[in-house]
């Protein structure tokens, strides 16, 4: 008897096997190019969403906002989505606490067991935002409403893409000399 059978007599479970079956594995293979073609679809709607942002970038520099603002805006549409978060702790009690502070911070409700986020909720708002920047409120507002308008989730034509520049000129108004800060 030769080592092999010896083996197979002894421990049928140590033979190499193969690890899945024959339809499991076209399952899995076709579960990886559907994988595969959401990946490549995903990629191409961020790289149309970064060629909005900078034509939005661009269209935002022409209409006389600033580097500051655009920054802000971003910070702004970050918190409302809840892409980035106000800095702050929570106590034992789960109650938030802001740890950015300002004078626009002054009049807001102070957490309770009952209501433990008005502060998280005062530091995801414009008036905030816009405090903690230095920028008017109303730049604020615009920007965010153009980089909402910008973001989107499916590939756009050709057409679409020209319907979201329209729309964008129509958010973003000129601002007038005297409204900019001194440089």
């Amino acid at each position: 008897m030769t080592d092999t059978q010896l083996l197979r007599r002894q421990s049928p479970l140590t033979l190499p096997r193969p690890f899945l079956p024959g339809h499991a594995i076209a399952t899995c293979l076709a579960v990886t190019r559907r994988h595969n073609r959401a990946n490549a679809k995903l990629n191409k709607v961020q790289l149309e969403n970064r060629m909005l942002d900078k034509i939005l970038y661009e269209f935002a520099l022409r209409q006389g906002y600033t580097l500051a603002e655009l920054a802000a805006g971003q910070e702004a549409f970050n918190r409302k989505h809840r892409l980035s978060h106000p800095p702050g702790d929570f106590d034992k009690a789960g109650r938030f606490i802001l740890h950015e502070r300002g004078g626009c911070c002054d009049m807001i409700r102070a957490p309770s067991r009952s209501r433990p986020y008005p502060e998280m909720e005062h530091g995801r708002s414009l008036t905030h935002v816009a405090h903690l920047h230095g920028v008017p409120k109303l730049h604020l507002l615009r920007l965010v409403k153009a980089y909402e308008t910008a973001s989107t989730h499916e590939p756009l034509s050709s057409h679409q893409k020209m319907q979201v520049i329209v729309r964008l000129r129509s958010i973003l108004k000129p601002v007038p000399e005297r409204s900019r800060p001194a440089a």
